[in-house]
């Protein structure tokens, strides 16, 4: 959401001030939503719902962030589907910067 200009840290910056230093107290699990939220400048409930359900992941999306897909292929000897993840042709600038941000890099 934001472009890949703010993360975790600037998250848990304010909450540090706005909790500790403020309030002398820790933050509750609807706080920490609010400030990821006014930290990306959206509602960020369709993400919370995997924290707080047993939602499965939509890995196709998530990983197209970081210029990856997913693949599903049918092993016929064992008769069970295989993932496999592979880099996309052509990522744009963002996602070149997020994969490298997974990467460490």
């Amino acid at each position: 959401a934001t472009q890949n200009t703010k993360s975790l840290d600037d998250v848990m910056r304010l909450l540090y001030w706005n909790y500790y230093k403020k309030r002398q107290r820790g933050f509750t699990e609807a706080e920490f939503q609010e400030a990821c939220e006014t930290v990306a400048h959206t509602s960020l409930t369709a993400l919370f719902d995997y924290v707080y359900t047993t939602k499965e992941l939509d890995y196709t999306t998530y990983l197209n962030y970081g210029a990856l897909a997913l693949d599903w292929n049918m092993d016929e000897q064992q008769k069970k589907k295989k993932a496999s993840i592979r880099f996309i042709s052509n990522p744009d600038a963002l996602q070149s910067a997020i994969l490298k941000s997974w990467l460490g890099e």
